[in-house]
């Protein structure tokens, strides 16, 4: 495999990375706020949470915090950017963002809504109708999606 071929499942996989983080971060933010003059690594002086960075090795529970209810709002928070459902078993185990990665890395694709999944069929059967290939179903694909909800639009194409 040449480098050019790499590079982009190593792009993926950054990418990936930093949406889980920033998901993290975000709802680490919103349970426990950090006050605007202190310093990510400043110990609390209030017995409030101490602000801390979040890294792939941070600790759910030991560093953020996280309870079983935070924990509950992160899995929520992260099946749906990312496409999946991830088995809660594997969630409960995981300890540090990196056990997330891996879940999500051997997750299956949410499967796209019954709505969705018969629009699609509806659209290749016309297509078919009129003579068209089978694959130009994937062409309207655009024009299909800006008319559904938000809610019933997978990146499943």
């Amino acid at each position: 495999m040449t480098q050019l071929q790499a590079e982009p499942r190593t792009t993926h996989v950054t990418g990936a990375q930093n949406r889980l983080l920033d998901v993290i971060r975000s709802l680490s933010l919103e349970l426990h706020g950090a006050p605007q003059d202190q310093e990510p690594s400043a110990p609390a002086a209030t017995g409030t949470p101490v602000f801390v960075p979040v890294t792939l090795e941070t600790q759910f529970e030991r560093d953020l915090g996280f309870d079983s209810l935070a924990r509950a709002e992160l899995l929520a928070r992260i099946e749906r950017p990312f496409g999946v459902q991830l088995p809660i078993d594997a969630f409960a185990l995981a300890r540090t963002p990196a056990d997330i990665l891996v879940a999500l890395a051997n997750a299956p694709a949410r499967a796209a809504s019954s709505a969705t999944a018969r629009l699609r069929e509806r659209v290749r059967a016309s297509i078919l109708e009129r003579g068209g290939e089978p694959d130009a179903a994937g062409h309207l694909s655009s024009s299909v999606r800006s008319r559904l909800p938000a809610s019933a639009i997978t990146d499943e194409t």
